[in-house]
């Protein structure tokens, strides 16, 4: 079974050729395209402190909508670690 090259997640891979391997939509973000993946994590993290969001609320509508880009993944990845 293949994972993520990073993390060890078999969720949501894909190849990346100039790498020659597999990752995870967060570790892709935060690998890749870091400056978007932060603007995404400052983003939700100022709509939390602010209460603007729910992040319980923010997770479940990724569900429906999963994550595209860097910055989706990084705004989901502050909800993740506002409820853990």
């Amino acid at each position: 079974m293949r994972k993520c090259c990073c993390c060890d997640t078999n969720i949501d891979l894909f190849y990346v050729d100039s790498a020659d391997d597999y990752f995870c939509g967060f570790c892709h973000g935060e690998q890749f395209y870091r400056a978007e993946f932060d603007n995404g994590y400052q983003m939700a993290k100022s709509e939390i402190d602010n209460g603007d969001i729910d992040a319980e609320m923010a997770i479940l509508s990724f569900e429906q909508d999963p994550p595209v880009y860097a910055r989706h993944w990084g705004f989901l990845k502050a909800c993740i670690d506002e409820i853990n």
